[in-house]
């Protein structure tokens, strides 16, 4: 069983905009009188190597790489927490190499900078708070720990937000989809779900600064991946939702698909490889995720019921004897 995660929002920054700090503006008492976050950062000997990768990490916005580096993000008005590990605790060295190309940067980022950094200002105050990080995921802030990692020193205000030290870099978890369509190991799969991905503006979450040329211009603009076969396999990507998934190997999945695809033949159709393309990974696909949610299974350990199934089967299709298996 796997909890699922959600993903994801772009991000894009324009400095020193007066609608933007209003919107993300915050106050804070300080310990560093007018330091910035990225200034108090850099002061920290045991964060040199975490601030070498906000100097080196450029942010994405709207999946395209900007000129603007984490630590000038960091360095401005708006408020943010973050818990920056403290050196040797995780390889720097293979962070700055990833940093070198864009889809390398794209991945410190997501996974390294945006597992460590959330909007607003977190103290550690004896109680525990849920967190959401700039990748979206939910992070647990308890009275000493971070996602599960210790805290070595908590807050540490700065001008513009909140400085935590972790001994240790938290881990990033991938979600059943980002699995899918992100490691090598998956990507008979994940190349046919991410080919039906879309990222979808989010216009009440972005912030407009005006009007340019009759169209309104954002300042932040915010968007969410969005992919409708999602709806027929069931939410994989979704934070607040658990499902199990089978995910046949490479070899037997090659095997599989050679049979299942001599099923679909559309002649001289327009699209007529698309649509068999289609038709054939969907074919295998329809009886892999499974909801454990007990309101949507009579009996676990009897029989499971694919996310496919529904009243009208009347139990003759999408459902797999299990026995003892999810025990």
């Amino acid at each position: 069983m796997k909890k699922i995660c959600y993903l994801i929002f772009g991000l894009a920054l324009v400095a020193c905009q007066d609608d933007w700090n209003d919107h993300y503006g915050q106050t804070a008492d300080t310990q560093y009188g007018n330091a910035s976050l990225y200034e108090v950062i850099g002061a920290q000997s045991e964060l040199s190597d975490f601030c070498q990768v906000l100097d080196s990490v450029r942010v994405f916005a709207n999946n395209r790489i900007t000129s603007i580096h984490y630590s000038e993000m960091l360095n401005e008005g708006q408020f943010f927490t973050v818990w920056a590990p403290k050196n040797g605790s995780f390889n720097k060295d293979s962070l700055l190499r990833l940093c070198q190309t864009s889809e390398g940067d794209s991945l410190v980022e997501l996974h390294f900078l945006k597992n460590h950094i959330a909007r607003y200002t977190h103290s550690v105050n004896g109680k525990e708070e849920d967190v959401r990080m700039l990748n979206a995921k939910q992070l647990t802030l308890g009275a000493g720990t971070f996602g599960n990692k210790r805290i070595a020193t908590s807050n540490i205000a700065t001008s513009n937000g909140v400085l935590h030290i972790l001994d240790n870099p938290v881990s990033y978890y991938y979600n059943i989809y980002e699995a899918l369509v992100s490691l090598p190991e998956y990507q008979h799969l994940g190349s046919f779900l991410r080919s039906y991905q879309i990222d979808e503006f989010n216009e009440t979450q972005s912030l407009a600064m005006g009007i340019v040329d009759g169209k309104t211009v954002y300042v932040d603009s915010v968007f969410y991946a969005k992919n409708e076969l999602l709806d027929k396999y069931g939410y994989i990507n979704s934070e607040d939702s658990t499902y199990w998934m089978i995910v046949p190997s490479q070899t037997l999945w090659d095997s599989l698909y050679a049979e299942a695809e001599t099923y679909y033949n559309y002649g001289s159709l327009n699209k007529a490889d698309s649509i068999h393309n289609y038709w054939s990974h969907y074919a295998l696909m329809q009886d892999l995720v499974f909801n454990p949610n007990p309101d949507v299974q009579k009996s676990i350990l009897d029989s499971i019921c694919s996310t496919t199934w529904n009243k009208r089967d009347a139990g003759k299709y999408h459902v797999i004897l299990t026995g003892i298996a999810f025990v």
